[in-house]
């Protein structure tokens, strides 16, 4: 059996993490908003709002539902050149009732290497979409701790048919950020 001497092994760490950091770095036209860690497919995943300066583009907002206020976030992957990149997850978060006391994810969708029309969704509807925790204050910071089971579509036309035989796919983890 072959011994990596510790130096070795603790440089090699350290030459992976500085290449992860490295694809966080974003580009010059991008703000970071918020980040979303968490599990996917058991795997982890780090994914960033932005907002864009070119596009005037935000990845987090304030959107109203039932009066109250509720939250569209986008967040993204980004690639070794500090661009965005898939998956690209898309929340929509708002009260269950006008009383505005409890909040749940309203649809959740995942953008992976099949694109728009093929996503992975997640509704509150159906149970497949959970909001564990979920905390915004005035200043514009929240928090929320989510667990999807999401299950792959088929988009046509506005309407999402399960594409047959596709496994679902959970999606857990905190998503933490600042309106801006």
């Amino acid at each position: 059996m072959h011994r990596v001497p510790g130096y070795l092994a603790a440089l090699g760490c350290a030459i992976i993490l500085s290449q992860q950091a490295k694809a966080q770095d974003l580009a010059p036209q991008y703000t970071k908003l918020g980040t979303f860690e968490g599990k996917l497919a058991g795997e982890p995943v780090r994914l960033v709002a932005v907002y864009d300066a070119e596009y005037d583009h935000s990845g987090l907002n304030l959107i109203s539902v039932f009066g109250k206020p509720g939250l569209a976030i986008m967040a993204r992957n980004v690639d070794a050149q500090g661009q965005l990149s898939r998956p690209t997850m898309t929340l929509s978060v708002g009260p269950v009732s006008p009383d505005g006391e409890a909040y749940e994810i309203t649809e959740a969708r995942l953008m992976d290497d099949q694109g728009r029309k093929r996503p992975l969704r997640a509704r509150a509807e159906n149970g497949t979409a959970r909001l564990e925790s979920f905390s915004y204050d005035e200043t514009g910071t929240l928090s929320l701790e989510l667990s999807l089971d999401l299950t792959r579509v088929e988009r046509e036309g506005g309407q999402y048919t399960p594409v047959e035989g596709a496994a679902n796919v959970l999606l857990s983890g905190r998503f933490e950020g600042k309106l801006r």
